[in-house]
Order: structure tokens, then sequence, then C-alpha cells
């Protein structure tokens, strides 16, 4: 998954919009080659592996805050 606003933590709870289901993060980490790195903390930007979700690609996860906003979303393409 990738950070796009904020950061999050190992612990923290996010919601899946399109299943309107709740998580809590208990592992979180960094991928490379052969290689696992596990992580207390993703930021901004950064693209990390998380473990126990279940979710499809092209969700959206959101915290707490950002569950009780409408989120619009816009098409570039026709």
């Amino acid at each position: 998954m990738r950070v796009y606003q904020g950061c999050l933590n190992r612990g923290d709870t996010i919601w899946n919009m399109r299943s309107n289901k709740k998580f809590r993060i208990s592992r979180l980490g960094r991928v490379n080659v052969q290689n696992f790195e596990d992580l207390e903390k993703i930021n901004s930007g950064d693209i990390a592996a998380l473990f126990g979700i279940e979710c499809y690609s092209g969700d959206t996860l959101v915290d707490q805050v950002l569950k009780k906003e409408n989120l619009h979303m816009v098409c570039f393409f026709k």
C-alpha cells in the first residue's frame, strides 16, 4: 500500500471504505527482493506491506477522521 497523506503506525485502526470494515494494523513492513523489514511507522509517500487486512487492489483505507468525511473521486480519463 502507499500512504498518500499523514502517517500509519503499527497498532493503528483503519477502515476499508469499500467494505466499511475496521482493521487494526498488527504488522507493517517493507519488502525488498528476499528481505523483509518490520516497521513501526510509515510516512506520506512510503510504500509498505500490511498483513491481516482484507482488501482488494484499489481499495481506499482511511483513519477515523477521514471515515466521517465524504471522499470524492475525480475521473481524469474518459
